[in-house]
C-alpha cells in the first residue's frame, strides 16, 4: 500500500489528507486534471508523469501571479482611499505601504559599528591637562 499526499494544489482544504493507496491516488489525480486543468479522461491517460507535473506547476504559477495581481489591486485602492479620504498625509501613501508581501522585502536598517580611532598617550595626557587645568587657574 502506498501512502503519498494528494490534492497539495495552493494549500487548498485537500493538502493535508492522506490518500492512501493507488486506487485513491489516481483518482484523486484525475479528479485534479479534470477540474482544475480542464482534462479529458483520455487526455490524462495519454500524458506522461513530467507532462502532468509541468501542468500542475504552470496552474500553480497561474495561482501566484493573480493573488499577486489581486494584492497590488488592493493595494492601490486602499493607497488611494488613504490619500483621498477624510484625514489627509503629510506625504502620500505608497501602494506597497498596504502590501504584505512588500513588507518582507524591506531590509531592515541596522546601524553600522563605528570604528574607533586608538588615541595616543600623548593625546590623553594633553585632553587631562587641558580638562584640569581649567580648575587649577
Amino acid at each position: 500500500m502506498v501512502e503519498e499526499y494528494a490534492g497539495q494544489q495552493a494549500g487548498g482544504p485537500s493538502a493535508a489528507r492522506r490518500v492512501a493507496g493507488r486506487a485513491e491516488l489516481w483518482t484523486s489525480l484525475l479528479s485534479f486534471a479534470r477540474v482544475n486543468l480542464a482534462m479529458s479522461k483520455a487526455e490524462f491517460m495519454q500524458c506522461t508523469p513530467r507532462y502532468f507535473d509541468a501542468l500542475v506547476t504552470r496552474f500553480e504559477d497561474g495561482l501566484r501571479r493573480s493573488e499577486s495581481l489581486q494584492e497590488v489591486l488592493a493595494g492601490q485602492l486602499i493607497a488611494m482611499v488613504a490619500n483621498t479620504g477624510f484625514r489627509s498625509f503629510e506625504d502620500p501613501r505608497k501602494a506597497s505601504e498596504f502590501m504584505p508581501s512588500e513588507w518582507r522585502k524591506v531590509e531592515i536598517e541596522t546601524p553600522t559599528p563605528t570604528v574607533r580611532k586608538r588615541r595616543t598617550r600623548k593625546a590623553i595626557a594633553d585632553e587631562v591637562r587641558a580638562t584640569f587645568g581649567a580648575f587649577v587657574r
